[in-house]
């Protein structure tokens, strides 16, 4: 495998064995690649660097907020296992679902983050 690099950047990746009559296209040089090389290192000094993978999008609040909630009301969620135990749901975790609601529908427009999930609940 071949890097075809121009101003020391991989454009791109061919196949060929470093002999035979190849000749790369004007402005470009073929430098035989190291395994894993990508198109879009970077090749410096004899050295291939492949360029950093970009931060994966941050999760938008309200889906974050319904995954959890989905969580809770799902069989066997704190809401279910409360019910199926005869146990009640504590306050806390009325007061954390309604919160996750509020950002779900969106009339919670103040929050950043999630709020803090409550302790477990013993019994459950």
């Amino acid at each position: 495998m071949y890097a075809l690099i121009k101003a020391g950047v991989v454009d791109n990746l061919i196949e060929w064995d470093g002999a035979g009559n190849y000749i790369p296209p004007e402005g470009f040089t073929a430098v035989e690649a190291t395994a894993g090389t990508q198109i879009g290192a970077t090749y410096v000094n004899g050295v291939f660097t492949n360029p950093t993978p970009p931060a994966p999008a941050p999760i938008p609040l309200a889906q974050q907020a319904s995954a959890q909630l989905a969580t809770i009301e799902a069989p066997g969620g704190l809401i279910s296992r409360c019910a199926v135990r005869g146990v009640a749901v504590p306050a806390t975790y009325t007061a954390y679902a309604l919160a996750l609601i509020a950002i779900v529908n969106g009339t919670d427009k103040t929050s950043t983050a999630l709020p803090a999930t409550p302790a477990y609940v013993a019994g459950t």
